[in-house]
């Protein structure tokens, strides 16, 4: 699974950061994603993308735990603390203070990701972020926004509820204070989408100053409205060549500063309903890497764009 240097992958990145292997331990705040209540993105449904030890009758302390056994096994001794469950920024402040003051005072614990809607990004929220950050000044605190895609028709299609002027905005807010740094999340491959679509999508992401990029292809998952949709009317979806070639095109538009959390997606089997793809991720690593190395491809060759 080992991809030569030709792009920046967070686990490359975490070794050079930290010398050594970082895991990341993924958490919820408990607090539901409040974009139900106006019926939700349509691709989404929370135990697709859910770890095991993210279970109800578990305290957050045990899921924490957990989270570490699971490091253990893999002797990973630190992490970051990735609230990338629901919307990390929605609920009373007492409640997220205290999820992630329990984080950060665990000496493994190098830092929080905290993966949110743009829309439910304050200006409040952040300043008492940033307050309580503070007591920890040596672990780093990441903004990841969902953006998806920088087409405002496709987000209304999925029922985002935000706009990419809402996106600009948010992370414009995090970049004005320097102690975070910024992520952003993409989806490849929505429909109606173009490859140049795509292409602007990244565009928008290294325009607004991200520091860290999540990219994933769309997958159809069961119980949601777009599977409802596309059992009605399929459309064609990217076998794992085709989403592999997309990325050989848009890495080399990526600055190489900017480091790569994912690539793609891997929804629990039992509930994907497309694409079925017949590589698991090793495999699509190995074919990656033979593909950028064939072509002499590196991620940021036709930057033009520099994050600021």
């Amino acid at each position: 699974m080992m991809l030569p240097p030709r792009i920046n992958l967070w686990r490359d990145y975490a070794r050079r950061r930290w010398g050594e292997p970082v895991g990341k331990i993924i958490l919820s705040t408990g607090v539901p994603c409040p974009h139900r209540e106006h019926g939700g993105c349509s691709y989404c449904w929370p135990e697709s993308f859910r770890p095991y030890y993210l279970q109800p009758d578990r305290t957050f302390e045990e899921q924490l735990e957990m989270g570490h056994t699971y490091l253990r096994q893999l002797k990973i001794r630190c992490f970051l603390a990735g609230f990338q469950q629901e919307t990390a920024s929605a609920g009373d402040w007492p409640l997220l203070a205290q999820r992630f003051q329990t984080v950060l005072k665990d000496p493994a614990c190098l830092g929080l990701i905290l993966s949110t809607r743009p829309d439910y990004l304050s200006a409040e929220f952040l300043q008492r972020l940033e307050a309580l950050a503070d007591a920890w000044r040596n672990k780093v605190v990441v903004l990841e926004l969902g953006l998806q895609t920088a087409n405002d028709k496709v987000l209304a299609a999925l029922n985002r509820g935000h706009t990419t002027a809402d996106f600009m905005a948010a992370a414009a807010l995090v970049r004005s204070h320097p102690r975070f740094e910024l992520g952003a999340h993409l989806m490849l491959g929505l429909p109606g989408e173009t490859l140049e679509d795509m292409r602007h999508s990244v565009e928008m992401a290294i325009a607004a100053g991200v520091h860290h990029l999540k990219l994933h292809h769309l997958q159809i998952v069961k119980n949601t409205p777009l599977a409802r949709q596309y059992s009605r009317k399929p459309w064609p979806l990217p076998d794992a060549d085709e989403y592999l070639e997309w990325l050989c095109t848009l890495l080399p538009e990526i600055p190489s500063t900017v480091v790569l959390h994912r690539l793609w997606s891997t929804c629990r089997p039992d509930l994907l309903v497309a694409p079925r793809w017949d590589m698991d991720p090793n495999r699509l690593y190995q074919r990656l890497a033979e593909l950028l190395g064939a072509r002499n491809i590196h991620q940021g060759d036709a930057c033009l764009m520099v994050p600021a």
